[in-house]
């Protein structure tokens, strides 16, 4: 729609919504502009309509650009004059080009998302973490950085580092694990991960540091830290930072993985070579969790460690277990003899 008031103006604007459950708010999108344009903004308010948002609410200038970028603003109560809330706010795009309708502003991806206060931010008050045989969306930890802050333990791994970070904790069952942290939303937090071992906050050894992946040259954020030689029995502290800055609420999953040593699985059978009414036996030895395949196809609903085979083909097993789905047994080619 246009304005006469402003010239050729131009404007998209969202309802208004009640974000008072949320510490804050983050609304990602992606954009792009001819070079030439004369403005172009992210307008966020409280009352009225766009008019009302345009004269009193608060500006964000986009770069002018013409490639595809991504960015996000965030929202929070000191966003606003006193007396305001998060209860009633809308955010809008806008372009003003000076009367010439030759230009405008392309958005696309529109993602809004709350965020929660995490409650620590301190190795004593350190969430726990049960390690799982698999991590998955439903067992992880899930937080953001909004309300931590730089706790007073000095970064071993990260010197000077003035950036939150949020502590867990977890008791190793097996002698490998993987502690796996992934940002929420790509672009919504660049993670730094640091563990030590010790029976308490004031006894601390620094066992692992991990930076591998960089959100600034195309990463994910996500950081998966491979462990090794832990003693089973053993406290591990996991401290999460954030490498974009102390004003940063990222959202992140957290996790902790157990490695076990995948199975030898082998298979044997009482007799190969069958007639049309005949069966072979198949049995396997090594391996617990499987699954039975002929000619390589799973055989549906066959998991037992043994296995009937009255039909011609070459049969095998593949290990189910978590990280071990790639491990294959032996084969047996069953004949059958007309």
């Amino acid at each position: 729609a246009g304005m006469d008031d402003f010239g050729s103006d131009v404007y998209m604007m969202s309802a208004y919504t009640d974000y008072s459950m949320y510490d804050s708010v983050r609304v990602y999108f992606d954009f792009h502009a001819p070079g030439d344009y004369q403005g172009g903004y992210v307008v966020v308010g409280q009352t009225g309509d766009f008019n009302d948002m345009y004269n009193n609410g608060i500006f964000y200038q986009l770069p002018n650009t013409t490639t595809w970028n991504s960015s996000f603003i965030t929202i929070d109560p000191s966003t606003f004059d006193v007396g305001y809330g998060m209860n009633s706010v809308a955010f809008g795009f806008n372009y003003y080009d000076a009367e010439d309708w030759a230009y405008g502003l392309v958005v696309d991806n529109i993602t809004v998302i709350g965020y929660r206060q995490s409650p620590n931010d301190d190795c004593a008050t350190a969430h726990v973490l049960t390690p799982q045989q698999e991590c998955t969306t439903a067992n992880a930890y899930q937080g953001n950085m909004s309300g931590s802050g730089l706790s007073t333990a000095t970064s071993q791994c990260y010197p000077g580092e003035n950036a939150p970070d949020v502590w867990f904790k977890f008791v190793a069952t097996t002698p490998n694990a993987t502690v796996v942290a992934q940002a929420l939303t790509v672009y919504d937090l660049d993670i730094l991960l640091e563990i030590y071992q010790g029976d308490d906050c004031d006894n601390l050894t620094l066992f692992h540091c991990q930076d591998q992946d960089d959100i600034t040259d195309s990463g994910t954020g996500e950081e998966v830290a491979e462990l090794t030689a832990l003693t089973v029995g053993q406290t591990y502290y996991v401290r999460l930072f954030s490498a974009l800055g102390p004003t940063d609420i990222g959202g992140f999953r957290i996790c902790v993985q157990e490695v076990v040593p995948c199975d030898e699985p082998t298979i044997a059978a009482d007799v190969t070579d069958i007639c049309p009414s005949e069966q072979a036996a198949l049995t396997v030895t090594g391996a617990t969790n499987v699954q039975w395949q002929k000619d390589g196809v799973n055989i549906a609903g066959q998991t037992a460690l043994n296995y009937t085979a009255t039909e011609a083909g070459t049969y095998s097993v593949v290990l189910t277990n978590a990280g071990c789905t790639s491990v294959t047994s032996n084969t047996i080619a069953i004949l059958v003899n007309v």
